[in-house]
């Protein structure tokens, strides 16, 4: 029976390949990194903040104090982790009377001292119960970026009827 040693056949010698495998590394990461490159600037940013306009004017989304029944224009702004508005954010409005959502989308602003673009804008009554002083509007925005997040903050309207 013929016995086999490996140091016997130098015929089948293996001294190219491994020089071959490492080139064949170094280009599949160098294309790695070239595709990573083109495909990160197409990245979505993540919701970072909220911020609620009425009337067009800034509200610090804690009071806000309606002397009248008329309606009034809510807009909502999305912000993301690089500053812009979000275009697509989802925004869900609840609370005391009010019961609505959409979506924030591209518009020309209407809000004033700002460059936003994509806001959500809905046009609400103010609750005018004569025995109801305050009440909370829930404004909860919700959008996927490279995580999902949720934001939810409050607006205590105070009628202007006490």
């Amino acid at each position: 029976m013929k016995s086999y040693r490996y140091n016997r056949h130098k015929s089948g010698a293996l001294e190219g390949l491994p020089l071959y495998l490492i080139i064949m590394v170094i280009i599949a990461a160098i294309a790695i990194a070239i595709l990573v490159g083109f495909m990160l600037p197409l990245q979505k940013p993540n919701l970072s903040s909220v911020s609620t306009y009425v009337n067009g004017q800034y509200t610090n989304a804690i009071n806000f104090q309606s002397k009248t029944s008329a309606p009034v224009k809510l807009d909502v702004v999305a912000i993301g982790t690089d500053g812009k508005a979000i275009v697509g954010a989802s925004v869900t409005i609840s609370g005391y009377g009010v019961d609505t959502g959409g979506v924030t989308a591209s518009q020309s602003s209407s809000i004033s001292g700002t460059n936003y673009n994509a806001y959500y804008e809905v046009t609400i009554s103010p609750y005018s119960e004569p025995n109801v002083y305050t009440y909370t509007m829930y404004i909860t925005v919700q959008y996927t970026g490279t995580v999902a997040r949720s934001i939810t903050t409050q607006v205590v309207v105070t009628n202007g009827f006490t």
